[in-house]
């Protein structure tokens, strides 16, 4: 039965989808920044070349398919909260590059970005990594058999084949989520004593 949410036809189209949309951001920058002068044939030709590689080069395919949606959810979001700033009264002229300049809008808007970033990075090189590392550990060494923490195949064991539990298990061990929230509470502590 064919449904509007079946994306075996999209799949398809993936590597179109990587093309066009690499194709538009490398022109767009190159454009904007006029790193070549005036050219836009070299623009168009540079942003041709890596767009043409990133859609035939697999990791990097995956890599832009998993950090496009989310990066345009974000886009959304802040899109979303201008508008609603702009019901309240503030001028898209006047306000709006001063609440951009403000360290704790750019900071944000930077630390979110690096976060979809790194989770791009780990979906697309963490189970590839974590096979080519899988039982190379030496001797008397931390992942050694025999060293401290639940056996293989226990609940909570970071020795699975799998990237994704062990990456859950890591994060969701109660040393990382007290380390965690010993960080957000310095965190606090240092923000909240500056700015007195």
């Amino acid at each position: 039965m064919a449904s509007i949410l079946d994306t075996g036809l999209v799949n398809l189209f993936t590597g179109i989808f990587v093309f066009l949309l690499v194709y538009s951001v490398v022109w767009g920058f190159l454009t904007w920044r006029k790193i070549f002068g005036d050219n836009k044939g070299v623009y168009a030709m540079v942003a041709f070349v890596l767009a043409f590689m990133a859609a035939i080069a697999p990791p990097v395919r995956f890599f832009i398919t998993f950090i496009a949606p989310w990066y345009l959810a974000f886009i959304m979001v802040l899109f979303f909260i201008l508008f609603i700033i702009t019901l309240f009264g503030l001028s898209s002229d006047k306000d709006f590059p001063g609440i951009i300049k403000d360290t704790r809008v750019y900071t944000t808007i930077l630390v979110v970005s690096v976060v979809i970033f790194l989770a791009g990075l780990a979906f697309t090189l963490g189970q590839q990594s974590l096979e080519l590392t899988q039982g190379g550990a030496p001797e008397g060494s931390i992942m050694a058999p025999g060293s401290v923490g639940p056996s293989p195949g226990m609940p909570g064991s970071t020795a699975t084949s799998s990237y994704s539990t062990n990456l859950a298990n890591t994060l969701f061990h109660p040393k990382v989520l007290g380390l965690a929230v010993t960080f957000l509470i310095a965190s606090l502590a240092v923000y909240f004593l500056s700015t007195n």
